[in-house]
């Protein structure tokens, strides 16, 4: 009697499909005897699910790795590309979709507004300083080795007064107030004062609605000031505590 048990690993319905088959199978573009034989066959259906899986994993790892770069793409429209690689980028173009979608939406970034808009950068030219201001800490502070500065900055003025401590002479406060020439007094809009040491921030605090701040428990040292609204940021460049 003929034995019709199923070998494991074996095909069940010989001749097996080669890989061609199976691959055309994968794409839905196979046969109908294939389709069936698959149907019949655990063993080569197997084999059509681990081409799958490949082909996956390839699609995964080499998606468009024959596709030029974001650069490149971004230089195309702007003929900054040299004769071949122009003509080469033209014909892939044609035939990739997926590029074809991505110059488009390079070309609508770079013809769009940047977001958040920039913010404008003016750097505080020194004045003679104005009369010293009242002490916010009051004995606390010590008169001797003062520093008072005065600057401006288009249509905004900004004064400093820097006091030694008198419990600490290690540390100096930093009392400053910025006045807008354009804006009604009590009304000043939304800013930070940040004292920097290289691109380190030391410390900061916001402005009041008078514009004043104040930086306490500062090193003596020499430092870079900014005060940054939303639109506009003033920088003092060099400032010696």
């Amino acid at each position: 009697m003929e034995d019709h048990r199923e070998e494991p690993g074996l095909c069940r319905r010989p001749p097996s499909p080669n890989e061609i088959d199976l691959i055309t199978a994968v794409d839905g573009e196979a046969e109908e005897e294939v389709i069936a034989h698959l149907r019949d066959c655990p063993h080569c259906a197997q084999r059509a699910r681990d081409l799958d899986e490949l082909q996956q994993l390839l699609r995964q790892r080499l998606y468009r790795i024959l596709c030029p770069s974001s650069d490149d793409l971004l230089a195309y429209p702007q003929g900054w590309l040299d004769k071949q690689r122009m003509a080469t980028l033209r014909t892939h173009l044609r035939d990739c979709p997926h590029c074809e979608r991505e110059l488009r939406l390079l070309d609508e970034a770079a013809g769009a507004p940047p977001w958040p808009p920039p913010i404008r950068r003016v750097v505080a030219m020194a004045l003679a300083p104005r009369p010293q201001p009242v002490a916010l800490y009051g004995g606390l502070r010590s008169a001797e080795n003062g520093c008072h500065y005065a600057y401006r900055a288009e249509h905004l003025e900004l004064t400093l007064d820097v006091q030694h401590v008198a419990s600490r002479p290690d540390r100096v406060v930093l009392v400053g107030m910025l006045f807008d020439e354009e804006t009604p007094p009590g009304e000043m809009q939304r800013a930070t004062a940040s004292l920097l040491e290289g691109d380190f921030v030391v410390s900061s605090a916001a402005l009041d609605e008078l514009g004043n701040f104040v930086l306490d428990d500062i090193a003596p040292g020499d430092y870079r000031l900014s005060l940054r609204m939303p639109e506009l940021e003033v920088v003092v460049e060099a400032l010696t505590l």
